[in-house]
This record gives C-alpha cells, structure tokens and sequence, in this order.
C-alpha cells in the first residue's frame, strides 16, 4: 500500500524546490536597467507551498504573472498616474536605479507611469518572457508524475 503521507511530503519538497526555482529566476537580470525583478523580496517571500495527500498548491500574489507578462496599458489605468508613480518612485530604489537628486527620481517616475498607462510596460510591449515560472510548471508535473507512478509500479511488484 502506498503511504499517502510520503506522497504529501514528496509534493510538498517537489513543489518547495520549484520555489527556490522561481526566486532563482527573478534574480537574472533583465533588461532596461540589467537589474533582478527582485527588487524588494517582498514578492519571493509571498510565494507559498501547500499540500495535501492529492494535490499541491503554490500560492503567490494576484500581480505574480505580470513578472513575465509585463503590464498592459488597461491594468495599468486601473491605478490613478500618481498612485503608480508613487508605486515606481518606491520600486526605483528597491532596484537601485542612480539619481542626481529627487525630482529626477520623481520626474521618472511619473513619466514611466503615463507611459505605462499609455503603451504598457516595456516587459508587455516585448511581448513578455516565459522564464519566471511557466517554463517550471510542465518539469515540475512530469517529476510529479514519475514518483508516483514509481511508488505504484513498486508497490504492485512488491505485492506479488
């Protein structure tokens, strides 16, 4: 008989290790400024593994696709351009962009904020990256997939 808690203890390591994959992934840099999508921590530390005996949950924050996808224009104009700039005026120092002073900060931001709303971010308009976790998800089933068919296959030969 197959123990159902060492299948919950596979998933829940399984599914732990994809993590440590994902926050891998958000540390190469990308493009404008050659910088992580790690800026903060506050999105790897969001990231959450939970499992059950038939099923395994990785939890992240509602924004957590924008990673590869980018911002359109239309999600972008859900927040009012100060709001946004605020949000990218905090983001410029979480990723360490260099100023010669505040209103430089500020200017950018709030110039990337209208051309954000107006055009989508540059990650959108490249047409996004598929290497933050979709590219984790089919490995991580296929890995998923053989553990549990070998505990069977063991299982079934054990018993006759």
């Amino acid at each position: 008989m197959i123990e159902i808690k060492s299948i919950q203890q596979m998933l829940y390591k399984e599914g732990s290790l994809t993590v440590v994959d994902i926050v891998k992934s958000m540390l190469k840099p990308v493009a404008p400024f050659n910088k992580p999508r790690y800026a903060s921590g506050r999105t790897a530390t969001s990231l959450r593994v939970e499992a059950e005996p038939e099923l395994l949950s990785i939890y992240a924050p509602d924004y957590f696709d924008q990673l590869e996808t980018g911002i359109s224009p239309a999600q972008s104009q859900k927040k009012n351009v100060s709001k946004l700039a605020r949000n990218l005026y905090g983001w410029t120092f979480n990723a360490e962009i260099d100023f010669e002073n505040k209103k430089d900060r500020f200017k950018f931001s709030f110039n990337s904020a209208k051309k954000q709303q107006s055009v989508g971010s540059v990650l959108y308009r490249r047409c996004g990256q598929r290497d933050i976790y979709s590219d984790k998800v089919q490995p991580l089933v296929t890995k998923i997939t053989e553990k549990v068919a070998s505990e069977f296959i063991n299982v079934k030969l054990l018993s006759k």
